[in-house]
């Protein structure tokens, strides 16, 4: 699982970085900085589930979300600690 989800998260934006500068230069840095601000959101979503489910795990899981498998991806995926 440690190659999971942090290998296609990066191989998918790495393939989009890779490819947008053929259209043009700018459009690359665009496209770069826009996945740049996407990976954040998420990482910081990702990151606000764990610290939620550390504060009160034995609470009902939040409907958006399984909290124990957030966890597990936390501790498997060393990319996203």
């Amino acid at each position: 699982m440690e190659d999971g989800l942090a290998t296609r998260v990066t191989g998918l934006l790495r393939a989009h970085v890779d490819r947008a500068p053929q259209v043009t230069p700018e459009f690359g840095r665009e496209m770069a900085q826009s996945l740049l601000g996407v990976l954040v959101a998420f990482l910081h979503s990702f990151q606000r589930k764990v610290e939620r489910f550390l504060e009160a795990p034995g609470d009902p899981a939040p409907p958006e979300a399984t909290p124990g498998r957030a966890i597990a991806l936390a501790n498997c995926c060393p990319p996203f600690r």
